[in-house]
This record gives structure tokens, sequence and C-alpha cells, in this order.
């Protein structure tokens, strides 16, 4: 079965990170053993999903990833490494004022229920709010997750939220995060039953290290 990730790969193989490359559906078919027409719907479709760039000329089309679609390729190779590496991934992150959003969410005992259940925390009523290099978003979206899952109260709805296991200042914690964050994409916040800016006198720009 022809997959997002073969075409991908291809594209990214043929330089299609930093610049746009011509490459036809019969190229990608000759690859991977597919019918032209199978190649051509599967580029159709991953320009759809915002993973690759379509640009037509008069010999055919080019093709481009996108930033979203490097993302989906990088997140895969993270993970294979992870897998036949067996290593664990360290992160260099700097201190952050938050939007104080995660006091408010976190206080939700729909959410804290959840936290204690699957994470097995009793949270901080907030999170530390990380600054960390954009690289490394998809190295963390690498490694497993547990999701919390999100509902209705009577004025609104709360999104679902990926947690994944990470160890911060020795502190057993979890990057979050939430489905309909406000955050930029450098910015993480990490949950756990400490409050790191008191316990350890975080002050914003001082560096610290995840570990996953």
């Amino acid at each position: 079965m022809l997959t997002d990730m073969d075409v991908l790969l291809i594209i990214a193989e043929s330089g299609g990170i930093t610049s746009k490359v011509s490459l036809t559906t019969t190229q990608i078919s000759e690859y991977l053993s597919f019918s032209q027409q199978t190649a051509s719907r599967k580029l159709i479709s991953l320009a759809e999903q915002g993973l690759i760039s379509r640009y037509p000329n008069n010999r055919g089309v080019e093709v481009k990833l996108t930033t979203k679609g490097e993302q989906c390729l990088r997140q895969k190779y993270f993970r294979l490494k992870n897998l036949f590496e067996k290593s664990k991934l360290v992160i260099k992150a700097f201190v952050s004022t938050g939007l104080g959003e995660g006091k408010y969410y976190i206080r939700k005992k729909e959410y804290t229920k959840q936290f204690i259940e699957k994470l097995q925390i009793n949270p901080f009523p907030g999170t530390l709010n990380l600054l960390i290099d954009k690289d490394d978003l998809a190295k963390i979206k690498s490694f497993s997750k547990i999701q919390i899952k999100g509902f209705e109260d009577e004025s609104r709805s709360f999104g679902n939220i990926d947690c994944y296991r990470c160890v911060l200042k020795g502190s057993q914690s979890y990057i979050i995060f939430p489905e309909r964050s406000s955050h930029p994409s450098d910015i993480i916040e990490v949950v756990s039953e400490v409050n790191f800016r008191k316990k350890f006198g975080l002050k914003d720009n001082q560096s610290v290290e995840i570990y996953l």
C-alpha cells in the first residue's frame, strides 16, 4: 500500500525539503511500483492535507514539502531513531512567562481526574512554560503519548490534551499539548505535582534540561 510517508520521503530525497523539484507521477510510480493513477491521487491528497505544495508548469508539476510535511517526516525519523537506538532525549529549554491559561485548565475537575487516573499525578494548578528550539518539537512528539480526553460543560467545550512523559529537575512531569492552545509553536507547557518556579527559584530565561 502506498503511504503518505513513502511519497514524502521520495520528494525529500529529490531535494523537495529546501526547494521545488520536478517529480512526475511516472517517476513516483516507478520508484514504488505503483500505478501512475495511484501516485497522482496521492500527490493530490498530500496537497489537500497541507503536507506538500504543488506548482503546475508547462512541463507538468513541481512539488515541495510544506513546513507541516517536513515536520511529519521529522517525527517519523525520530520515532524510528528512538526505536532502533533506544536512546533517551535531552532537550534544553528556557523558562518563559505564560498566558495564565494553564492554571485555569488544570483546575477543571474533569481534567484533574484524568491526570490522576492516567498520569498518576495530582497536578499543581498551573503549568511551567518553556521556550524550545522548534526542531525539538518533532523530537518530543516522536515519543508515545497519553491522551487526556476533552469534555463539555454548561458553557463550552474543552479539547483533548496530548501528554508526553518527561523528567524535569528530578520530578516526574509531562509535556502537554492542549488541542486548543494559543501558544506559539516554540513554547511548551509542563505539568507536574511540583511548583517549579517556587521550589527551584526558576526565573524567566533560565535554562533547564528536560529528559524524555
